[in-house]
């Protein structure tokens, strides 16, 4: 945006501002409510139904709040008037204050501490509350925002007094006090004393949070809680217990699954409980809940739930933990964590390095979540039916690590959804997660009736069935660095390490000087086995965003797919095209593909370009690949690059379909 009007000089200074002005003018508009907004001609917002004016600076300071209220006081027309208007706002920054002070004389009369105060990462519960009048509005529709606040360590509140605090928002027994509010003051049992330590700039924030907000619906706010209270905990604790609480439909989908199983005398365990999303759904069964997270007791204990407790399920694994005989029937439910102890640390910083709770030696493993479903097989119920992701079952080395479970129980029921259905998991790659109904069976189950599986698909009608499905194992496309990759590579091309689909987000091909760095982690990448990593570039290039548009997540945590009966009934053409297509993609940033510099390793003496010309004259395909890539090469024409990225993308939707028959 750039106003020519301006003197030389200011115009970086008012861009920001102006930028604020226009994402407020957007967020209204899109709200649909009634307003008039001007520049340099009238008051930045106009709100005339509801007699506030507004004023927008852009940073949150002293000076720009006080210039901002005298630009307010200082207008002349009637229309915009102070005495014309109930309150007024400013916008400074990413900070709102609104205030009723409009009959004063004055600018400098003006108490700035006398406002409601809003971030303006909630502008939806400023507009509530101006919509509303000024009046209390009810945090039911903001719990978002609620326990962001509520929980933030900066408050360094225990999740009880946070909770405490929303619950009692209706309450207007109250009195401030320097170290914190106390509710029913005088009121002997029903007195509470909330303590706030933080800064004074915090602390009025938060009693401002009190004075603004009420509650009408307790219910809704601890359905709320049960279901997304790890979604407002900071990231390292949610690193650390790899906790992500499981949404509501994901809950009662599993209740569906298993509830014709349980009779009267059935006890039902949940022991990774968090907040109760299914003690819930099973408060009239025998329900006993478990977790080792001691705030998640804390607000177990003020939702009144019983038979609960903190313990650590993955020690001294037995029934009598839980007051159990070994003739009583047992069901056990719920979304254990999981959460790969390694991956941890590299993703969440030092702060996340933590060491693990203590975790009975023949159950140990790298993922916390394999550890919970061998504790639970360990104690033979007579189901167990929870979330985890698919790749425990679908990846042959994770399904062996599964000794108890898979010796004793066999899968009965699947159904995979995508991790994106968990808040907390958006932002990540999506995979594949599955509620799993395993029943206690003497057989056990081996890995080739999970191939043979039918897996149901959330909402879908359409089943899916590993052995429908061709990978590229190890014994195909190396995936980890081996003996061989102590040596150099005679094209000088090197790849990184990979485990599935999912990890291939990642640069696929990397230089010599990459490698120096990373010797033990770089795959070497030899002319022998060039069209093997083409390939898995390929999959980076076209089939990871087709899947990811079609929604095919389920596929991500599989080695690379392939479709062997297409590419060895004419390998030369298919290991070509991946070639080119690899070639294509990465000419401009890989030396050895560099179309442009033929002296590298792969081109020199144009070989690679010979072998091409000699099958262009040999070909038999009704596209001739080899002449167009050729003449790219020569005279660089993207329709012509277009044609080669087709037939791949063509391949690669043939190949899914075949997955998903």
């Amino acid at each position: 945006m750039e106003n020519k009007n301006l003197p030389v000089g200011t115009q970086d200074k008012i861009e920001p501002e102006i930028m604020l002005h226009s994402e407020y003018i957007h967020f209204f508009r899109q709200k649909g409510i009634n307003f008039k907004a001007w520049g340099s001609a009238g008051p930045d917002f106009l709100f005339e139904q509801l007699g506030i004016i507004g004023e927008v600076k852009k940073e949150d300071s002293l000076s720009m709040l006080k210039a901002a209220i005298k630009e307010i006081f200082e207008r002349k027309k009637q229309r915009f008037k102070i005495s014309s208007q109930n309150a007024f706002f400013v916008i400074c920054g990413d900070s709102i204050r609104y205030y009723t002070q409009v009959n004063k004389d004055y600018w400098q009369d003006v108490d700035l501490d006398d406002c409601v105060f809003f971030s303006g990462k909630y502008k939806d519960s400023f507009l509530d509350f101006i919509s509303n009048r000024g009046n209390k509005i009810y945090v039911e529709n903001h719990l978002s925002y609620a326990l962001d606040l509520l929980l933030n360590e900066d408050f360094q509140m225990s999740i009880t007094d946070g909770l405490q605090l929303l619950f009692n928002l209706n309450n207007d027994k109250r009195l401030h006090v320097n170290e914190g509010i106390f509710f029913n003051p005088g009121e002997g049992s029903k007195q509470r004393f909330i303590e706030i330590k933080c800064k004074k700039n915090r602390k009025k924030e938060l009693l401002n949070f009190v004075n603004t907000f009420t509650v009408k619906d307790i219910g809704k706010v601890k359905e709320y809680v049960k279901h997304n209270y790890s979604r407002h905990l900071h990231d390292t604790k949610k690193a650390n217990l790899g906790k992500y609480y499981t949404p509501k439909e994901i809950a009662e989908t599993l209740k569906q699954e298993i509830e014709p199983k349980i009779n009267n005398n059935t006890y039902i365990l949940d022991l990774a409980c968090g907040c109760g999303a299914f003690l819930e759904l099973f408060d009239d069964c025998h329900a006993i809940g478990r977790d080792i997270d001691s705030q998640a007791m804390e607000i177990l204990e003020l939702f009144n739930f019983s038979n609960i407790g903190e313990d650590n399920t993955l020690l001294n694994v037995s029934r009598s933990k839980y007051g159990l005989s070994e003739a009583d029937d047992v069901i056990i439910v719920g979304n254990p964590p999981y959460n790969d102890y390694s991956s941890r640390n590299r993703r969440y910083s030092t702060k996340a390095k933590s060491e693990p709770s203590p975790v009975d030696a023949d159950i140990k493993s790298r993922d916390i979540g394999r550890s919970f479903l061998e504790a639970y097989a360990k104690l033979e119920p007579r189901y167990i039916c929870v979330l985890h992701p698919l790749a425990y079952l679908i990846k042959p080395t994770s399904f062996r690590n599964l000794k108890y479970l898979r010796q004793s129980y066999r899968l009965e029921n699947a159904t995979i959804f995508k991790s994106h259905i968990f808040p907390d998991l958006k932002r990540r790659t999506p995979f594949p997660i599955v509620i799993a109904t395993y029943k206690r069976d003497a057989g056990g189950m081996d890995f080739d009736y999970i191939q043979n599986f039918n897996f149901n698909i959330h909402n879908d009608t359409v089943k899916f069935r590993l052995s429908s499905v061709v990978q590229a194992g190890h014994d195909y496309i190396r995936q980890t660095v081996t003996s061989v990759d102590k040596n150099s590579s005679d094209i000088g091309l090197y790849h990184y390490n990979f485990r599935d689909i999912n990890s291939l987000n990642k640069a696929n091909f990397q230089n010599e000087e990459y490698r120096a760095n990373h010797v033990d982690t770089m795959l070497v990448v030899n002319y022998i086995d060039l069209w093997k990593y083409c390939y898995v570039n390929c999959i980076k290039k076209f089939l990871i965003p087709m899947l990811v548009e079609d929604n095919n997540y389920i596929l991500g945590n599989l080695n690379p797919i392939l479709d062997k009966e297409v590419v060895e009934s004419d390998e030369q053409y298919w290991r070509d095209l991946f070639i080119m297509c690899a070639i294509l993609k990465n000419s401009h940033r890989i030396d050895c593909m560099c179309i442009e510099n033929r002296t590298n390793n792969m081109l020199s003496k144009n070989f690679l370009f010979n072998d091409f010309r000699k099958r262009s004259r040999q070909s038999h395909h009704p596209v001739n690949i080899y002449k167009i890539f050729l003449d790219f090469a020569d005279n660089p024409d993207e329709q012509k690059m277009e044609i080669i990225f087709g037939l791949i993308n063509d391949y690669f939707r043939v190949l899914v379909k075949k997955c998903f028959k």
